[in-house]
């Protein structure tokens, strides 16, 4: 996760559409990692009967995000006088990375 978050803020200093390339690439090889290990996480954290709500969850995030952020640029592209660069280094940090929450939930309350 954290290499995926990092491929996104890194597009923040592509000034050419190879270094986009490069950036769009390293994105995409950070993303292959997420959906596998969601659906792990997901196996390992619920119930056999809860699996299926959890599942739907975290697979709405992406099409949620996908309503959501958007505004979210343009406003940000308004603000900044049209910058993409100031809204791919702004938007890049709000990422919730899942390796600093992954021990949100105690042992405890897993059993």
């Amino acid at each position: 996760m954290g290499f995926w978050t990092m491929a996104g803020l890194i597009h923040a200093f592509a000034v050419t559409p190879l270094q986009f390339g490069i950036c769009r690439f390293l994105l995409g090889i950070g993303e292959t990692g997420n959906w596998p290990a969601a659906v792990r996480m997901t196996s390992e954290w619920f119930p056999p009967h809860e699996r299926s709500t959890a599942s739907g969850i975290f697979n709405s995030g992406a099409a949620l995000g996908a309503i959501i952020v958007p505004p979210f640029v343009g406003y940000g592209l308004i603000c900044n006088c049209g910058s993409p660069d100031s809204c791919l280094s702004v938007m890049g940090p709000l990422h919730k990375d899942e390796e600093l929450h992954r021990y949100a939930v105690t042992m405890e309350e897993k059993q």
